[in-house]
């Protein structure tokens, strides 16, 4: 289990699209699994769920709500590890209301969705990486 935090560093201006910053302090929960499929460790899994609980935005009547994320993969090594084929992914899911004046009740939560995959030759430090993504468009920027 570990705690972390994002702090309002970078430019934020209330609306603007091209904010660079968040706007807010954020608290992090996060907790880790790694599990090997087999004692060669040529098969294994991860499960890393984070659940962010952000604080008022800066110059805004704007509490986002509480988020809950899965980043997620398996990966395959071969060729007696000078190969590796990774399945991976990212959910993340708004878990509560926003919160304030500014606050958009109308809207959805937020949701963002990604898989991908991962071909890599470790010996020489080579990886390929191809991930789309899908977000939920609730017609409003990510907080």
């Amino acid at each position: 289990m570990s705690y972390g935090f994002d702090a309002p560093t970078g430019r934020y201006h209330g609306g603007d699209p091209t904010n660079v910053g968040l706007g807010f302090f954020e608290q992090q929960l996060q907790a880790a699994l790694r599990y090997h499929f087999d004692s060669a460790d040529t098969l294994s899994g991860f499960f890393v769920p984070t659940l962010g609980i952000p604080q008022k935005k800066i110059d805004e009547d704007l509490t986002p709500g509480t988020q809950l994320s899965f980043n997620w993969g398996l990966r395959k090594n071969f060729a007696d590890g000078r190969g590796r084929l990774a399945l991976l992914g990212h959910d993340t899911w708004q878990v509560s209301n926003d919160h304030g004046s500014d606050a958009d009740l109308v809207r959805s939560k937020d949701q963002v969705h990604a898989a991908g995959v991962q071909l890599g030759i470790p010996k020489y430090g080579l990886s390929s990486f191809a991930m789309p993504s899908i977000v939920r468009d609730t017609g409003r920027p990510p907080c």
